[in-house]
């Protein structure tokens, strides 16, 4: 319990000189946790200092902002309270009105966020920034904090298009997205968990780039095939029609490593947003 008050009253120290706009958003607040136990960088590899956010010097001409003072360009609080605010109110809205499953889909939200954990949604999912292109430009990360080290799944993810927010992906019932990291690359990547049905499936592995995702790979197991079911794919329209086919172990070993480097951010709490 006591590392428990502890690890809040850090997280909201921290979150307090983010929205004071003294520090620019981390690409991860702490030390991200991959599914199989490896960590991630605590900021997205680009040209940025790589100072944990926490120990940055605050400029000795640093003033806090007033109600009437926009927070500085840059800074977590600017895009937490400016750029991507009203992506981040719409789940406020929901979580505080206590929408159904139904409202979600109907105000163009994920569901999925009242299907995980327990108690108030309010307390297990966050918002985080990453820098998927390494355009040094922060993409918004809205994402499930409940058990994030064995489900990082990513609920939204939203990009900026000539500055205007631009939703690029969006979990529900047969789509799910998760945020991988490549040490050996230095680079960020998406993935997306396909299922239409107990016996059609696929897991399709992207980059991010010039503000769309493009494919590298998919593997896709189609039952119907029941000689040959595994596929490999560089499309994502489910069709196995025209895709190679591979053995089990292949598909296995290729899905296995692309899932060791799935990645929860280390989000701030919808809870202690403003």
């Amino acid at each position: 319990m006591m590392k428990h008050i502890i690890g809040v009253c850090a997280t909201a120290i921290l979150l307090a000189a983010m929205l004071a706009g003294c520090i620019a958003p981390p690409a991860h607040t702490g030390t991200p946790t991959g599914t199989n136990g490896t960590t991630a960088p605590t900021t997205a590899p680009t040209q940025q200092s790589t100072v944990p956010p926490t120990e940055q010097p605050i400029p000795p001409t640093t003033t806090p902002p007033t109600e009437a003072t926009e927070p500085e360009e840059g800074t977590a609080a600017h895009y937490i309270q400016v750029v991507y605010a009203q992506q981040i109110q719409r789940y406020h809205t929901a979580f505080a009105q206590k929408w159904s499953e139904a409202d979600c889909i109907s105000n163009g939200l994920s569901p999925l966020p009242l299907q995980q954990g327990q108690g108030d949604p309010m307390d297990h999912m966050g918002v985080a920034f990453v820098d998927l292109n390494q355009d040094d430009s922060w993409e918004l990360i809205l994402g499930n904090l409940w058990n994030a080290e064995t489900d990082p799944l990513v609920y939204e993810i939203w990009t900026l298009t000539d500055g205007v927010p631009r939703m690029v992906a969006q979990s529900d019932g047969q789509n799910r997205y998760y945020l991988q990291y490549s040490r050996e690359d230095a680079a960020w990547y998406v993935a997306l968990e396909i299922t239409r049905s107990e016996d059609h499936y696929g897991s399709h592995y992207l980059m991010f780039q010039d503000g769309n995702f493009e494919i590298i790979q998919a593997i896709v197991y189609q039952g119907a095939n029941s000689s040959t079911p595994w596929f490999m794919a560089y499309d994502m329209d489910m069709d196995t029609s025209n895709d190679e086919s591979i053995d089990e172990s292949t598909a296995g070993a290729i899905v296995n490593s692309n899932r060791n480097l799935y990645t929860a951010a280390d989000y701030i709490p919808y809870r202690l947003l403003p």
